[in-house]
């Protein structure tokens, strides 16, 4: 009775997960990220014009023009499908949801082959145990069938499954920059095994680098892509901690201790249980699979968590890891010859809890853990910018434009907006401003010295401006000689400001063309 009891409320948790799961991805307005505007028309195109695979020439000044690849080369042909939905926004939402349920599938499946227990309860612990967590699945980018590949591989690299370790590694490098993980973890287990019984399956090495390999030399933009891989991976994460401020997007900083205890307590307090139980752990009379499954299970945990504080987009997996070994230990606990001692602990714990206004309180706690996520988002969506953002200027300018012209536009994160909807014209740079600085560092800095400091100076400021680099003559010079750019674009925003209203208070160099409530264009008219 008890075991029918506990089975109905996992499947009534996974029904309740993928019920929240539509919700938020069906009941806002808007996304929360603009890439997904850019991914949408990049596979939209894609119907048409499969060269865009390897030769992507929308953005004028990134090294991606030197190196023409793809960096989301399967997730664009995984979502050209779904741009056949007349309605770009349902067509958006609906592939979010495609991705969103591939990866609920992925985790199930992966408790399923560890044997372990409650998947539906776990399942509530991943989904609401993090809002920042929760906030990054929403983004619908092409970590998530990263995450999935992860979800699925583990269960292969612990049985020893060659053909699908072999199969999904491939698939890693077919859909997915970030595909060096996939090698990783096969080491981090091999080094585990290495540890703990003294042997080395060498094939578990080789195979996740052939089907990499494989499913690198399977796409057309080969290969570049393993060139952009190398640039996406290994040189932008050395100029990041090299202390160069190339103004990357919130996902690519520091995570403070602060705001992961604010944003994620349940993980938190996971990680510090998981802490604190390693000396009930060593007393445990494991054999060599259950050592070398907790050993690696604790290095990848943990190895995410430093990694999180650096970086905050392995937040994903982090999550992910915290989860899966959380239900590990507790399900070898269950096993162990401690479980008498741990059946005791968790009475007199039903002792003191099995009182009205402990389980009020326990109620409440499990509410807020649901509600505070859809508090959050509904904040975020109230702020988030909404779906018409820079259409009017985009538009303006793609009927007023010669074609394939470049626009001079303040912003690197604008560009999604911009190409959603205009891909007439060409655009300075775009999804990373790193990949700028790579293609050439004196443009770039010379591209933010105008934007932000009305300054044409081609390297990083460290003090003022010199005098003769202010003029609006050259400024204008400067945009149009060496951006090869005739319109400017000025995102509506406080950063910019200055920026726009120097080119107001110009107008014998500067003719705004068209203004709105979001952003501007003006018009190079003398140089």
């Amino acid at each position: 009775m008890k075991t029918l009891l506990i089975k109905k409320l996992n499947l009534a948790c996974i029904i309740f997960v993928i019920f929240f799961i539509v919700l938020i991805t069906f009941l806002p307005s808007t996304h929360l990220d603009a890439d997904i505007y850019y991914h949408y028309k990049f596979a939209s195109l894609l119907k048409n014009d499969f060269s865009l695979l390897t030769g992507f020439e929308r953005l004028a000044y990134s090294i991606t023009n030197r190196y023409s690849a793809d960096l989301s080369y399967g997730y664009h042909l995984l979502f050209a499908p779904f741009t056949f939905i007349p309605d770009p926004v349902l067509a958006i939402k609906t592939f979010s949801l495609f991705l969103l349920l591939i990866l609920l599938a992925s985790f199930l499946y992966a408790f399923k082959k560890f044997a372990l227990a409650n998947p539906g309860l776990w399942l509530m612990v991943l989904i609401f145990g993090s809002t920042l967590f929760l906030e990054r699945l929403t983004l619908s980018r092409p970590f998530l069938i990263s995450l999935a590949l992860t979800l699925l591989f583990l269960p292969q690299l612990f049985n020893k499954k060659y053909f699908s370790i072999f199969i999904i590694s491939s698939l890693w490098s077919f859909f997915y920059v970030g595909w060096p993980l996939v090698v990783f973890l096969a080491a981090v287990y091999l080094f585990c095994q290495l540890i703990i019984s003294r042997s080395f399956d060498f094939r578990l090495m080789v195979i996740p680098w052939v089907g990499a390999s494989l499913g690198l030399l399977a796409r057309t933009d080969f290969p570049n892509n393993l060139i952009m891989a190398y640039h996406q991976v290994y040189n932008s994460l050395q100029l990041k901690f090299s202390g160069l401020n190339l103004m990357l997007g919130t996902e690519n900083q520091p995570l403070a201790l602060f705001n992961f205890i604010d944003s994620s307590l349940i993980i938190f307090t996971l990680i510090i249980a998981l802490l604190l139980i390693i000396p009930f752990i060593i007393k445990l009379a494991l054999n060599n699979r259950a050592k070398q499954t907790l050993l690696f299970f604790y290095i990848l945990t943990f190895t995410f968590l430093l990694a999180t504080f650096l970086v905050t987009r392995f937040i994903e997996y982090l999550t992910i890891f915290v989860v899966l070994l959380s239900a590990i230990v507790l399900t070898l606990f269950k096993k162990s010859n401690l479980a008498p001692e741990l059946n005791q602990l968790l009475v007199r714990l039903k002792s003191v809890f099995n009182r009205p206004m402990m389980l009020t309180f326990l109620w409440l706690a499990g509410l807020s853990l649901i509600f505070l996520p859809l508090i959050t988002f509904y904040r975020q969506f109230k702020i988030a910018a909404p779906y018409q953002t820079y259409q009017t200027t985009a538009e303006w300018l793609k009927n007023n434009t010669p074609e394939d012209s470049i626009i001079f536009h303040t912003s690197w994160d604008t560009f999604p907006r911009l190409f959603f909807y205009n891909s007439h014209n060409r655009y300075l740079i775009g999804l990373d401003p790193t990949f700028m600085y790579l293609y050439n560092p004196q443009l770039y800095w010379q591209w933010r010295n105008i934007t932000e400091n009305v300054c044409v100076a081609d390297y990083k400021l460290t003090g003022d401006c010199p005098a003769d680099f202010k003029s609006p003559q050259l400024i204008a010079q400067t945009i149009k000689n060496q951006f090869n750019s005739e319109y400017i674009w000025a995102a509506e925003c406080d950063f910019f400001a200055k920026f726009k209203k120097f080119l107001e208070t110009n107008p014998e160099f500067f003719k705004k063309m068209i203004e709105t409530e979001d952003s501007t264009v003006f018009q190079i008219i003398n140089h």
